[in-house]
């Protein structure tokens, strides 16, 4: 038992910010954040790659639909006797290239997002603040139902001891 407060050590004691519940944490200054700023964060990092992505995904379709259409487009039967052959050929090599190009682009964000959401400083934080809201919604809940004893307030998942150096 810890003789300044009564409560058992190795519980985690929660302070009220506002209406933001925070547990403390040594050597340390925090400010309050909402969980909707919390998720406006977490969609800001990996935006412009997703938005690259997704572009680059958008353009190979559109250049695999104009290569398939010029091709569907042509009349073969006569197409031997046309005079002017290199403009359909000029116009089959950009769009091949297009495709060639835009399928890379995807391909090349499409790693670079799985890269950086699976080991990254951002994930990091992103993760141990997400357990710090659910923490926060279990305490919340426990209080609104008269529950919030110590041995209940115990079991909570404390997030210095998720990553063992107290950081």
């Amino acid at each position: 038992m810890s003789s300044s407060t009564g409560q058992p050590e190795g519980v985690q004691h929660t302070v009220p910010i506002g209406s933001v519940f925070t547990a403390r944490r040594p050597d340390e200054i925090s400010a309050p954040i909402t969980k909707e700023e919390f998720l406006t964060l977490c969609d800001g990092e990996p935006a412009s790659a997703k938005r690259k992505r997704d572009y680059c995904r958008d353009m190979f379709a559109a250049a695999l639909i104009a290569t398939i259409s010029l091709v569907a487009n042509v009349d073969w039967d006569n197409f031997s006797q046309r005079p002017h052959k290199w403009v359909f050929f000029l116009t089959a090599i950009v769009f091949l290239v297009a495709v060639g190009a835009f399928g890379a682009g995807w391909i090349i964000f499409g790693c670079l997002i799985t890269e950086k959401e699976s080991a990254s400083h951002y994930l990091r934080v992103k993760t141990k603040l997400e357990t710090d809201f659910q923490n926060t919604e279990k305490i919340g809940a426990l209080l609104r139902d008269g529950g919030g004893s110590t041995a209940a307030l115990g079991q909570i998942e404390s997030p210095i001891s998720q990553t063992g150096d107290g950081k």
